[in-house]
Formats: C-alpha cells, structure tokens, sequence
C-alpha cells in the first residue's frame, strides 16, 4: 500500500496535462481532501486558491511548494464534517484531520 506524498492542508502547484485540468495547470492550491483507496493511485481534493473550488487532482498532476498551512485557515468552525463516498456514490460520515 503505497504511501500518499502529499499531507493535508499542503500547498501545491498543478502541473498536468491533462485535458480536464486545463483551467487549472499552473495553479497553487491547498490539499483539504485526500481518497481512502490505497489499492489505486492517490487523489486529492485541492482548493484553488485563484477561483476558490476545490478540483479533483491525480498525485501526478501536483508539485510540492513544501509549504503547509493550518486547518483553521480554511475551516473557521467547528461545523464542519467529513465524509467518505464508495464507489456506489453513498457516503458516510466521517472526520477531518487535525
């Protein structure tokens, strides 16, 4: 099970080809988001910062500014949830990291 290598609330730069990142490449963002499945390659949920969405973005597609920011910098209180979906589309509740 390989290891992710990138760490929540990381900020990044993404650098893909892909098609559907296009809008984005060459953007900085944050990593909020990161999949459960160990089994496929990692994804991460990363805020945009220039159009403040979060995109859905292979480890690939992303490179370390080796600068991490707080929870709190994006999450102003304490109502916020996570949640995990299967590949079913159903989702459960779940937690934030700390």
């Amino acid at each position: 099970m390989p290891k992710p290598l990138f760490q929540f609330y990381e900020l990044v730069i993404i650098a893909s080809e892909d098609n559907e990142l296009r809008l984005v490449n060459g953007e900085q963002g944050v990593i909020l988001a990161q999949s459960e499945d160990r089994t496929a390659p990692a994804e991460y949920g990363v805020l945009v910062f220039r159009d403040e969405e979060v995109w859905t973005v292979a480890e690939r597609d992303l490179v370390s500014t080796g600068i991490f920011t707080k929870r709190e910098n994006y999450f102003a209180d304490q109502l916020s949830i996570g949640v995990s979906v299967n590949q079913s589309a159903q989702y459960s509740p779940g937690s934030l990291p700390e």
